[in-house]
Parts: structure tokens; C-alpha cells; sequence
């Protein structure tokens, strides 16, 4: 009922479009589809517009108490689009549709991100969730995706975003560090992670390394950097901030800018292991106290990352943890010096330039 008074926030708009061929069920990545897609034939559902004829449609007493659910499956029903695909791969309503819609609709789900985290939002098992074809970041994801979702369709393509940046690939002489830094903190981890690289480049005579954050210049992420790292250490790095939209197409995505490097460094950014799949050269460097765990600096909240070691995804050598500066330095001297050495690099995750494969099933399932 909360749903109908809310009505006041929304774009009401009182037509349905019409020959659409493609729905797509993701308020934020949907420039991507359209490099792939007839734009003239898409719709985009969007969070904040209500389609009027939909709406009327749910205002009995049968639907009323689902009503979020039940509209965007009258929403569906009447535009009677051939396929509908989302990024919103954790959104476990989305896999409700197929199941209360009785037509011949294709449902496709693209795995937004290779978080094993982002399942803790799914309720139900598969009984209740269905979905024609889901591209997934790899094997190990598919055990997981089959208990919440009844699909027989699982193809591992590795990152949808990265597949399409594939052209964007070149290899600068310069050295990048991956933070896996939320909005308004940055972890003990990473700070140690700093500290070492600092007194390394310092030791070496190196040249600054760049550090990438994914978010926009933050007062605190800032203000943490400062208080937690000296001016010398400062002087060390050359930061990097998202400036702009959050586009995946833009420029300066974070992905695109990942690309351009010869050597990255991450402390379990997923962005990082994404890399290791473009065959650059990678290494994971751990500091907390255990593989884990982390600890926020701000408010020492615990935050579960995985355990890659026990999962078998990377080999133990591939994941250091640091006793001290100098097994750090001879770690990354090992890395940094060794121009062709590919013990260091492991596929974890697929890897299809263009998104070749996903053309393929998609002119398929038109075929049909």
C-alpha cells in the first residue's frame, strides 16, 4: 500500500511504448545493451517512471500486496518484448518474472560483479527464481548461481564490461595500484599496502606510482590519506580520481584507465583479479591480519572479503601476506624486475573480446 502513496515521486506517463524488441531492466548500465542492441527497438524500465496502464491493471486486491513485483510483470506482459536483460544480476525480483509471465519472453541475466557477497541478497532457492540465460564471471560462480536460480543456460564469459573495453588494451610503462576503497574510508590494509610501496619506490628510485580510486575525490577519503600517510609517502603516488558520471562507457571509467597499465598492484580489488583475465601483469598484496577480514579505519567494521586461497581460484603464490618491509621488498622486487615472468599470472576469470560469444547466442535466440 506504501507503493500507491508514493506515487507522488514518480514520472507518471500514460502510453506504453510501442515495437520494442528488447527490455531492459537496469536503471544504470544500459548504454552498454546499446552497443549491441537496436536502440530504437530498446525500452529501459526505470525506477522512478510508472507506466499508467500497467499500474491500473494491479489495483485489485489480488495484486495490491505485491504490487512492485506484479507491475512490472503486467509492465512486461503488455509491451510483449522478445527478450529482457539485466545487469541487476543480485536483484532476485528480477528472476520472479519469467515464472508469473506466460509468454514466450527470454529472460537474460549478465553477473554484474565477481563479489561472492552479493548473493547474501537473494531469500529463495531456485524454486522460486528462473532465468533463461545467465552470463556469468566463471565457473566457480556457476555451483552458486544454480542454487537461487533455475537456469540450465550458465555460459562463463568473465566481465561483460571488460569484454566490450577490449580494444582500449595497451601497456604503459608506468605502475598502477588498485584501492578497494569504499565512499568515505579506506581500510588498514591499504594503508600498509601504501606505506611499503612508498618506502620501495623511495629505496628504488623509482618513478611515482599512479593509485586509481573507482569513486569521485572524497573530503575523507582525503582526509584519511593525510592523517594515516606522512608527506613523503604522499609525494610517492599520483591519484587518480573518477571524475564525471559513473558511465561505463565513459573515458575515464575506471575499467578504461586500468587497461592502459604494464604492472597493477590491488589489495583483493575484484577489478584486480578482472585484470589478471587481460593477461596484464598482476600481483595481490595483502596486508591484513588475516585473508578474510578487514578492518575499517573510520569505525573498525568488519568486512568479509574472500578467501581465494581456500576457494583454489589463485595459487598460494599469486596472494602474499607480509610479515615485514623486507619480505615485501623482496616480493615486489621479484615481480617488478622479472620482465617475462609469467608465474605471477593466472586466468582466474574468462576472458571473450567483444563479446563475441553473447553476439552468437543473441542472434540465436532472434533467429527463433
Amino acid at each position: 500500500m506504501k507503493s500507491i502513496f508514493k506515487l507522488f515521486i514518480y514520472k507518471l506517463i500514460f502510453s506504453l511504448p510501442k515495437d520494442i524488441d528488447f527490455i531492459i531492466f537496469s536503471d544504470q548500465h544500459h548504454e552498454y545493451f546499446f552497443e549491441y542492441l537496436d536502440k530504437k527497438k530498446c525500452f529501459v524500465i526505470k525506477k522512478k517512471e510508472i507506466y499508467i496502464p500497467a499500474f491500473l491493471k494491479v489495483l485489485n486486491f489480488r495484486d495490491i500486496f505485491n504490487i512492485r513485483l506484479n507491475y512490472y510483470c503486467k509492465l512486461i506482459s503488455l509491451i510483449n518484448p522478445k527478450i529482457v536483460l539485466t545487469f541487476d544480476s543480485y536483484n532476485e525480483q528480477y528472476y520472479k518474472f519469467k515464472n508469473k509471465i506466460n509468454k514466450n519472453i527470454k529472460f537474460i541475466a549478465f553477473q554484474k560483479t565477481p563479489l561472492f557477497t552479493e548473493f547474501r541478497f537473494f531469500r529463495q532457492d531456485k524454486k522460486f527464481n528462473s532465468c533463461d540465460i545467465i552470463f556469468s564471471f566463471g565457473n566457480l560462480y556457476t555451483d552458486k548461481l544454480k542454487k537461487y536460480i533455475n537456469c540450465k543456460n550458465i555460459y562463463n564469459i568473465g566481465s561483460f564490461i571488460n569484454n566490450h573495453n577490449y580494444k582500449h588494451i595497451n601497456n604503459k610503462k608506468k605502475n598502477l595500484i588498485i584501492l578497494r576503497t569504499h565512499s568515505n574510508f579506506i581500510s588498514k590494509s591499504e594503508i600498509k599496502l601504501l606505506k611499503n610501496v612508498s618506502k620501495f619506490i623511495r629505496e628504488k628510485n623509482l618513478k611515482k606510482f599512479d593509485i586509481l580510486f573507482k569513486n569521485k575525490k572524497n573530503d575523507k577519503l582525503v582526509y584519511y590519506l593525510k592523517k594515516y600517510l606522512s608527506l613523503n609517502e604522499l609525494d610517492s603516488f599520483n591519484f587518480i580520481w573518477r571524475k564525471g558520471e559513473n558511465n561505463f562507457l565513459a573515458r575515464n571509467r575506471s575499467y578504461n584507465i586500468a587497461n592502459k597499465y604494464k604492472n597493477i598492484l590491488f589489495d583483493r580489488s575484484s577489478m584486480g583479479y578482472e585484470m589478471l583475465a587481460k593477461k596484464k601483469k598482476v600481483i595481490c598484496l595483502n596486508f591484513s591480519k588475516k585473508i578474510g577480514e578487514d578492518f575499517c579505519l573510520k569505525n573498525n567494521v568488519k568486512f568479509k572479503v574472500i578467501n581465494f586461497n581456500t576457494k583454489k581460484i589463485i595459487k598460494k603464490k599469486i596472494i602474499y601476506s607480509f610479515k615485514n618491509y623486507e619480505d615485501f621488498k623482496k616480493k615486489l622486487s621479484f615481480f617488478y624486475l622479472k620482465k617475462r615472468d609469467n608465474n605471477l599470472f593466472l586466468e582466474t576469470l574468462p576472458f571473450d573480446p567483444g563479446n563475441s560469444f553473447f553476439k552468437q547466442k543473441l542472434k540465436s535466440i532472434l533467429k527463433n
